[in-house]
């Protein structure tokens, strides 16, 4: 089974990091999560951070949140791009040490599903790829 991968929130190579989180923010518009989704996306010496507060309208802002996270994701900018163009899965990132996850991990795989090209994907990285 292979692991799940974005539906594509911008084209290869596109560093649009705002206009991607903006998208993602949409995708999970349906979501019936609630609480705040954190990135901390690395490139070189600067850190970007965004919050996507999840409720009844999900919404992405730029800078860090004032509250703790329920879920943080942080990763570097190319493995961003690689994610959010549906070309790397996030389990992938993940199990390759290029993406790290604090807080709760079990939202992780329920929006990860929700963003997922097919709902069959694997979002469980203790699953065998057959």
């Amino acid at each position: 089974m292979e692991h799940a991968v974005f539906r594509p929130l911008i084209k290869p190579k596109s560093r649009a990091l705002k206009t991607s989180m903006t998208r993602l923010a949409s995708e999970l518009q349906g979501t019936s999560e609630r609480g705040i989704l954190q990135f901390r996306v690395l490139d070189g010496a600067t850190r970007h951070v965004w919050c996507l507060r999840l409720k009844d309208k999900t919404v992405a802002q730029p800078g860090p949140t004032e509250e703790t996270p329920d879920l943080e994701i942080v990763l570097r900018q190319d493995t961003w791009q690689e994610i959010a163009c549906g070309q790397l899965s996030p389990v992938d990132a993940y199990l390759g040490g290029r993406l790290r996850v604090r807080g709760d991990y079990e939202m992780a795989k329920r929006l990860l599903r929700s963003v997922s090209v097919s709902p069959d994907a694997s979002v469980d990285p203790c699953e065998e790829n057959l």
